[in-house]
């Protein structure tokens, strides 16, 4: 019924929202909910050196985008799961 896979799609979205994904890329790690929002950016203390500033800003990028990329595969997996349909956009 609709009733049943709505509730099963707001289940899905709270367990996402509960789910993180890091990607580390050099001295930087990158955390990431189910939700596609950035929660979390760890820099190691001697990467913050003035010289380094393009490498980690670089190393930012990748380490966001590999994490958003992770969240966003498992977010599919987990709505074809419940719907049986591929989502356009979500992997």
């Amino acid at each position: 019924s609709m009733m049943k896979a709505l509730g099963e799609m707001k289940k899905a979205r709270k367990q996402l929202r509960s789910l993180t994904f890091s990607s580390t890329d050099g001295d930087v790690t990158a955390t990431v909910n189910g939700e596609m929002e950035l929660v979390g950016i760890e820099i190691a203390p001697g990467a913050l050196q003035s010289d380094r500033g393009p490498a980690i800003e670089k190393q930012v990028q990748c380490a966001v985008n590999d994490a958003l990329k992770k969240a966003k595969e498992e977010s599919a997996k987990m709505l074809s799961g419940l719907t049986g349909l591929k989502i356009p956009g979500m992997g």
